[in-house]
C-alpha cells in the first residue's frame, strides 16, 4: 500500500500523530533529564575520591571534525598507577567528557601531560578508593556536559508535554 504526499500530510495533522510525536519528545526529554541527574551523581561521587599520582602512558589531541568545517578537540590519555600493590590503568582525563572547540585549553594539557612523561614523572589524577579502576585526572564534570542535556531535556520535555497533552494552545483560532 503506497501513501500519497497529500496523505502522509494530513496524517501529519492528525491528532494521533501529534500526540505521538509529543510522547515522543517527552520521552527524548525525560531521558536526557534522568541523564543530567546521573552526570550530576557521578561527579558528587567522585569528590569523595582520593588524591594520587600515575605515570603518562600516552597523551594526545584527537581531532573531530563536523560536516560546515568546524573542529573540536578531544583528550585521549592513558596511564598507569599502583593502588595497594596493584597496577591499575586509566584513560579518563575527565568525567563525561566532551569534545570541545576550545583548542588552546585542550593543547595546554596535552603539553603538560607529555612533558610529565618525558621527564619520567607521576602526574596527579584522583582514584575511587572503593573502587580503584575507577579513576580520572580531573573528578570534575565537564561543563557542557552538565548544561546542554539540561537545557535540551528541559527543552524537549516541555515541547513534548504541550504537543502531547495542550495541543489546543497552538491551533489558530478560527472565527
Amino acid at each position: 500500500m503506497r501513501i500519497s504526499p497529500r496523505q502522509s500530510i494530513k496524517l501529519l495533522k492528525s491528532q494521533k500523530a501529534g500526540k505521538l510525536i509529543g510522547y515522543l519528545l517527552l520521552i527524548i526529554g525525560i531521558g536526557a533529564l534522568i541523564f543530567n541527574a546521573k552526570v550530576r551523581l557521578d561527579e558528587r561521587g567522585a569528590k569523595n575520591w582520593v588524591p594520587h599520582f600515575a605515570q603518562i602512558d600516552r597523551a594526545r589531541l584527537e581531532t573531530h571534525e563536523n560536516d560546515k568545517g568546524g573542529k573540536s578537540y578531544f583528550i585521549d590519555v592513558a596511564y598507569k598507577f599502583e593502588w595497594k600493590g596493584t597496577t591499575f590503568a586509566g584513560y579518563q582525563y575527565r568525567l563525561h567528557d566532551n569534545a570541545t572547540p576550545n583548542f588552546e585549553e585542550n593543547n595546554a594539557v596535552i603539553e603538560a601531560l607529555l612533558q610529565t612523561k618525558e621527564d619520567d614523572g607521576q602526574f596527579p589524577i584522583f582514584v575511587n578508593p572503593k573502587n580503584p579502576k575507577q579513576s580520572a585526572i580531573k573528578n570534575v564534570i565537564h561543563p557542557q556536559a552538565k548544561s546542554s542535556s539540561l537545557f535540551l531535556g528541559l527543552l524537549f520535555s516541555l515541547i513534548g508535554y504541550f504537543t502531547a497533552f495542550k495541543p489546543k494552545l497552538f491551533r489558530k483560532k478560527t472565527e
